[in-house]
């Protein structure tokens, strides 16, 4: 009989080996394993900051309309949605680059640009993917302190040496909530070494905008190395169909659209998002509501002495630390009660809760039940 060759495992290269050591993301817990595990059958999920108004209505006929359709490759280059988003934002059509969800966009960038020796910035308790993503491409992700639970411009600049090759910041952020204005984000700018890329991550970009937010999609004409991330799953409520986009210089723009896989955002995601981009009024008063009923939950969690900071976004972050609570044993005492919020220890924010902003009605349960249990 033939020798058979030992069998052993596929080796990742050099630069790759600490993939290994990735901690894969955990996404907010899904309402059917809360149904399962309790015997729920009313389960209020507070954990992943998705809108509770869901998509405008044109989206959702527009998804509808496409199902006939769903044999057919989708539209590679998305030319209808990029002319319009182009339009919208002032840039032309080849600083434009689509993708599965804006987290694939974060990907590529760090794929891209940094490798093994080289180093990826970002705050402290920024998004967590910044860390896995950095891993990823076997680069070294060096983590800012930062003051206040807000990102630190001046220490990020410090930590930038001749191997950073990319900065990651979310403005405002995930899952703190805290947004930099603009003098802070130019000075960041103005500073950093034009070799390095920043990626300013503006998933939350819609809800922040009518508080004086940034619009970092603006400053693309000034600074060739700033690349702006955009999505449709929060205010937009697409966040199952997974889309989302970038905006960078076309040089940029033209490198990541080589490194992504062909035809990888769906007929039904393009066709839902051209629709939903242009219903302005719908968007706009989502972001109202939102506004009010997290103005309105921050001031009754400050009374109880939980707020950890303000917050830019559709979600607040409390922290429990004065209360003696352990987050983890919340969480589970919470989910009894029907309802899903996210802890955020792997954020290095070990006393913290993040709850997302629902309904009035799924404010005030959360708010009733969480106030219980202090």
């Amino acid at each position: 009989m033939p020798q058979t060759a030992p069998q052993t495992s596929p080796r990742l290269p050099k630069g790759l080996a600490n993939v290994v050591a990735i901690k894969p993301y955990v996404p907010g817990k899904p309402i059917e394993d809360v149904a399962r595990e309790f015997g729920l059958t009313e389960i209020h999920k507070l954990a992943s900051n998705e809108s509770p108004y869901g998509p405008p209505p044109p989206a959702m006929a527009a998804y509808k309309k496409i199902a006939d359709d769903l044999w057919i490759y989708p539209d590679n280059d998305a030319f209808r949605l990029t002319r319009k988003v182009a339009d919208i934002h002032g840039v032309q059509p080849n600083q434009i680059i689509f993708g599965t969800g804006s987290s694939h966009l974060l990907e590529l960038a760090a794929r891209a640009f940094a490798g093994a020796g080289d180093e990826v910035v970002f705050p402290e308790h920024g998004f967590i993917c910044y860390a896995l993503f950095t891993q990823a491409a076997g680069a070294t992700a060096v983590r800012v302190a930062e003051k206040n639970l807000t990102a630190d411009v001046d220490g990020l600049l410090a930590a930038i040496t001749p191997k950073t090759r990319v900065l990651f910041l979310a403005n405002p952020n995930n899952p703190t909530g805290t947004m930099l204005d603009e003098e802070a984000l130019r000075h960041l700018l103005d500073n950093v070494p034009s070799n390095v890329l920043v990626v300013l991550d503006e998933a939350y970009a819609d809800y922040a905008l009518i508080e004086g937010g940034v619009d970092g999609t603006e400053l693309v004409h000034e600074y060739r190395n700033l690349l702006v991330t955009r999505t449709f799953s929060k205010a937009y409520a697409l966040a199952a169909l997974r889309i989302g986009y970038a905006i960078g210089s076309e040089e940029v723009v033209s490198i990541l659209k080589r490194l992504r896989p062909p035809f990888s955002v769906s007929t039904p995601a393009l066709v839902a998002a051209e629709a939903a981009i242009g219903d302005a009024a719908f968007i706009s008063d989502v972001v109202r509501k939102n506004k009010v009923e997290r103005d309105r939950m921050a001031k009754a969690y400050d009374a109880l002495g939980v707020l950890a900071c303000p917050s830019y976004c559709n979600f607040v972050l409390l922290d429990l630390a004065v209360t003696g609570k352990d987050p983890s044993e919340l969480f589970v005492a919470l989910q009894k009660q029907g309802i899903i919020v996210r802890p955020v220890k792997e954020y290095g924010l070990n006393t913290h809760l993040r709850v997302s902003i629902g309904l009035p009605t799924e404010n005030d349960k959360v708010l009733a039940a969480i106030r219980s249990l202090l």
